[in-house]
């Protein structure tokens, strides 16, 4: 009975390897087989391109047909069972199975390998590798024209470093709050450009502003000029606030009424709310299912203090 199964076994899988799993393509159509390889191409001396290749490797990482650490060693099953047995729906042993072996083709234009080379390049260029040119080529099998793996290049420049790192004040008490002492903790003199840790830098000064009472600041009016003028793939760095600003973004503003409104998820619109002051804290609710006292320890902040997007409240004595 065992020799039975394998002889089986053996026969559809002689069957299935003789059976193209292209033939079924469009004519503009070509059955993506996995990515041929990585090349890096430094342009200059000096270039450390492993963390770079790892990158290209993780972006460039597509699943094939019954592929394994991106290769295809195993028969793919699933593209068979999809190109030559069409589950009979009506049937719901043979949809069911149907549906759980198949699997459809993937298609060059499913990686779509210039897209990736684009998004390559600028991902490199956010990372300071501003002169690197990426781009894909697609290689057709020489035993089967459907059939097709993927190159990729990258001709890697140097990577730009901050070779100074300014900031400029106009002499308003909120620039003195853009610190240079709280900068160089962030971004220092001889780090490779980031475009993703200064983007980041950058939300966290704007929130340190607002924290201290500016509640209409935002990251867009700190300003980053890099100057790429002196050579050498070297770039100077300067922070700023906007020149002109609103009069409403250069105030700061302090906490007035404080409303708190209570509801349920089963009250209607018609009920009637009724208001009670607690200390500096006005609730509004439809009865005292939540005690006064629970609700003013839950908000960290108190009449007349300075705006906060973070505040904080002293911890009540035990």
């Amino acid at each position: 009975m065992r020799t039975r199964i394998v002889t089986y076994s053996i026969l559809i899988l002689l069957f299935l390897t003789a059976c193209s799993n292209t033939r079924f393509l469009a004519e503009d159509q070509l059955l993506y087989t996995g990515r041929q390889k990585v090349v890096i191409v430094e342009k200059e001396k000096g270039i450390k391109s492993s963390a770079v290749k790892t990158y290209v490797k993780s972006a460039t990482d597509v699943k094939i047909n019954n592929g394994l650490l991106g290769r295809r060693i195993l028969p793919p099953v699933g593209l068979w069972v999809h190109n030559y047995w069409k589950g009979d729906e009506e049937k719901e042993s043979g949809g069911w199975l149907y549906n759980t072996l198949a699997r459809k083709p993937i298609l060059i234009s499913d990686v779509n390998p210039d897209l990736r080379a684009q998004k390559i390049e600028s991902e490199l260029f956010d990372r300071g590798y501003f002169q690197t040119h990426a781009w894909s080529v697609v290689d057709t099998s020489s035993r089967n024209s459907k059939k097709a793996r993927v190159t990729y290049f990258v001709e890697l420049s140097l990577p730009y470093i901050y070779n100074k790192v300014e900031v400029l004040s106009y002499e308003k008490t909120m620039d003195s709050l853009l610190s240079m002492n709280a900068l160089e903790e962030k971004i220092q003199t001889g780090e490779q450009f980031n475009l993703e840790k200064l983007t980041r830098t950058r939300n966290e000064f704007s929130r340190q502003i607002q924290n201290l009472g500016y509640f209409y600041f935002s990251p867009e009016y700190i300003v980053l000029d890099a100057d790429t003028s002196i050579g050498n793939h070297r770039m100077d760095l300067e922070i700023q606030r906007k020149r002109e600003l609103p009069p409403e973004v250069l105030a700061r503003y302090e906490i007035d009424q404080i409303l708190v409104h209570v509801t349920r998820p089963y009250d209607s619109a018609h009920v009637l709310f009724d208001t009670l002051q607690y200390g500096d804290l006005n609730i509004i609710s439809t009865g005292t299912y939540l005690k006064p006292g629970v609700i003013d320890a839950s908000v960290f902040f108190r009449k007349g203090e300075l705006y906060s997007m973070m505040p904080m409240k002293e911890p009540m004595p035990g």
